[in-house]
């Protein structure tokens, strides 16, 4: 063999190894395709709202104006281009549809109330408010703790005679007390004792 051939069969070696190693450029698309589909998702599966509250939902990893937003019950929830709007307590499922595949949310509707509105209370005395009507964390505030303190769990502690407002926060909604504080020793002070001299007189 001469050195011209042998060049020849080297060169077609080295050609035929180079391109075994190269990836055919329509496997690419289909991975790209692959990857999209796997991460679309709702970006949310459930979530606890107040009547009058709304949530906006989007499904992660394509064209949102290509999705197609429906509501199971539209006198709980309603649903436009993925925000939702509450109605009235109950429960509906939003799905959000893109080519032909269906992502849900299971949306559930509170009307949580106070249990009262306003109270009054004696100087160093204790009371419990509850907000009834909802399975979320409750944040409860004073708006004057030198007048009055609350706890974690709505227990509220008469501390001044004074006025101020307890205030129990869920999601974004605000619930108000009223709490009038008083001192009944001062209100209604204990009367007086009246001593009388008895004079016995003797002939």
């Amino acid at each position: 063999m001469n050195m011209k051939k042998f060049s020849k069969v080297i060169a077609m070696f080295l050609f035929i190894l180079t391109t075994s190693f190269v990836v055919p450029e329509t496997t690419l698309p289909y991975i790209g395709v692959k990857n999209v589909e796997a991460s679309t998702r709702l970006s949310k599966k459930s979530v606890t709202l107040i009547k009058g509250e709304k949530v906006t939902l989007k499904l992660n990893g394509v064209n949102s104006s290509k999705v197609k937003w429906y509501t199971s019950k539209s006198s709980v929830a309603i649903v436009k281009k993925g925000v939702v709007k509450t109605k009235k307590k109950g429960a509906a499922t939003i799905t959000a549809k893109y080519k032909n595949k269906k992502y849900t949310c299971r949306v559930i509707v509170e009307t949580p109330k106070i249990s009262k509105t306003s109270i009054n209370i004696n100087i160093r005395s204790n009371i419990k408010l509850k907000i009834n009507g909802t399975t979320q964390k409750v944040k409860w505030s004073s708006n004057n703790i030198k007048i009055a303190r609350v706890t974690k769990n709505g227990n509220i502690l008469a501390l001044r005679v004074g006025k101020t407002t307890i205030v129990g926060k869920v999601g974004n909604k605000k619930y108000k007390c009223k709490i009038i504080i008083q001192d009944t020793k001062l209100i209604n002070p204990p009367l007086p004792v009246v001593c009388e001299q008895v004079i016995y007189c003797t002939k």
